[in-house]
């Protein structure tokens, strides 16, 4: 059984590796939005930035959890804004030499909260 803050299983997601990445996102995400808190679910792929920034996870590792979570944010309005800074954040993951211009697509509000998650990467203090 699992007790826990949503954080904590998306941590605990993220460690289990990119193989089943897309199994457990599958799983818990249509809860999330069956039971009306698409809300928290949306806090935690933001929260999820973080977890990658601290991993040594490869472009084609980072492209595979995005995926996982575009694949059920398709057919759902309220992860579009999580979705878009999880994928601007993954540029940036992405990048050599770290370069933070992907997040200038994010509105100013926004790119403010995302930019504190990518600590590592961006040298943040």
């Amino acid at each position: 059984m699992y007790g826990g803050t949503l954080g904590d299983l998306i941590s605990m997601i993220v460690q289990r590796g990119p193989a089943e990445w897309a199994g457990y996102v599958s799983a818990i995400a249509p809860l999330y939005l069956q039971y009306g808190v698409a809300e928290k679910l949306g806090k935690g792929i933001t929260q999820s930035i973080k977890f990658l920034d601290e991993g040594d996870f490869s472009p084609p590792q980072l492209d595979l959890w995005y995926q996982a979570w575009a694949a059920f944010g398709d057919d759902a309005d309220e992860p579009q804004i999580p979705l878009q800074c999880l994928h601007a954040a993954i540029e940036v993951l992405k990048s050599d030499p770290p370069n933070d211009r992907p997040l200038f697509r994010l509105p100013l509000e926004i790119r403010q909260l995302v930019r504190p998650l990518l600590q590592k990467k961006l040298n943040v203090t």
